[in-house]
């Protein structure tokens, strides 16, 4: 077997080296390798609420949803939920702790398969990718954004949350090893520019706000989210 990349190591073994109730340790939502705090959770929760404007008939697809703990708290605002992610040991955890059929489940499988394969895709409204579409591929990030877009009829907003910020990347890197920005399997991923990521998002098909989160966010100062709508 080759030597795994720094985002495989994180999707297929560093979950296994956590507590099982680690939910936060397991998908490296940490600060200096802790955990991050309720106030922190809540925070992105607001967020993601806010800018998908969810409702009691939506139904929300998670694309890299990791371990599904951070979804689960979403559970109550929405009416069905499916999310998906590559890592068979975060799916596993997720199917053990958050799983609740008949409207809640979850899927181990790439977001490109996914896409291309759903049986139903015009039952999603919503969708929702927080803190992984950096480590999409540049061709796995357009497909999936134009999938989404021409597959997906009834998906009017897609908010993409956690990106890494390339025109805050030299502060960032200023007292750290600095990765190269252009490689989707380090440990942080692709860095993009917001307008960068809103030319991308243009392209295929859709409209794109970006917006940064408040200042005492652990990483309001080198990352931003978007809010995806479809064209008028």
């Amino acid at each position: 077997m080759s030597e795994l990349t720094q985002s495989e190591y994180d999707r297929l073994i560093h979950p296994t080296t956590c507590a099982p109730d680690d939910f936060w340790g397991q998908v490296r939502r940490t600060i200096h390798g802790k955990p991050v705090s309720q106030e922190q959770i809540d925070a992105i929760l607001h967020a993601i609420r806010l800018n998908l404007r969810l409702e009691p008939c939506d139904t929300l697809l998670d694309i890299g949803c990791g371990n599904g703990a951070l979804a689960s708290y979403l559970f109550d605002s929405i009416y069905e939920y499916l999310g998906i992610d590559l890592s068979p040991c975060l799916i596993d955890i997720a199917r053990k702790h958050f799983e609740h059929p008949p409207h809640f489940h979850f899927l181990q499988q790439s977001a490109e398969s996914y896409v291309r394969a759903e049986n139903h895709p015009e039952r999603f409204t919503k969708s929702l990718c927080y803190g992984a579409f950096a480590y999409f591929s540049p061709d796995e990030a357009r497909m999936t954004l134009t999938t989404l877009y021409t597959r997906f009829s009834s998906l009017n907003t897609f908010f993409v949350g956690n990106l890494p910020d390339a025109e805050k990347a030299e502060a960032f890197f200023a007292n750290r090893d600095i990765l190269p920005l252009n490689d989707c399997t380090t440990a942080i991923g692709k860095w993009y520019t917001q307008t960068e990521f809103i030319k991308l998002a243009s392209l295929c098909g859709w409209d794109a706000i970006c917006t940064t989160m408040p200042d005492g966010f652990y990483g309001a100062h080198y990352r931003f989210d978007a809010t995806l709508t479809r064209k008028v």
